[in-house]
């Protein structure tokens, strides 16, 4: 993890801790889950130096028929992707947040920049409940050595 890399994770880490807050107020997290989210949790806390390969990724989805609306954060050795996007099986997926950053590079792009880009973000994530049949899951993801 080079230094750009870990400045910009440390400039939003508390957005990604507030993030995986919410997922935990809304009781998400199931019992196979449960270690695997909180060694996430420790990770954000602490943002470790990481050499070598890893993968550290977390999202919450809101189903309802076959549309599907993700919010998700992906960190690896080759950079990071936080993003929300929708799915139907009648479009393809479409982008509707977006921070991505590739570690090869040192280049980054998207619309999630700025404190109240997260708030809108963050909002979002808050306002989402299981009214008129739609249905909350949340993944983790957590293979770091």
């Amino acid at each position: 993890m080079d230094q750009t890399f870990k400045t910009l994770l440390l400039r939003y880490q508390n957005y990604l801790l507030e993030f995986f807050q919410l997922i935990e107020d809304k009781e998400l997290i199931a019992t196979n889950n449960v270690e695997t989210a909180q060694n996430i949790k420790k990770f954000l806390e602490n943002l470790p130096e990481i050499t070598g390969e890893f993968e550290l990724a977390f999202s919450i989805s809101k189903t309802i028929a076959a549309h599907v609306s993700t919010w998700s954060v992906d960190i690896t050795e080759e950079g990071f992707s936080f993003r929300s996007f929708s799915t139907d099986e009648n479009i393809e997926e479409i982008d509707e947040w977006y921070l991505h950053y590739y570690n090869s590079t040192q280049e980054y792009e998207g619309n999630l920049f700025n404190d109240g880009d997260w708030d809108l973000y963050l909002e979002e994530i808050a306002d989402l409940d299981e009214f008129d049949g739609s249905k909350l899951s949340a993944d983790f993801i957590y293979n770091v050595a």
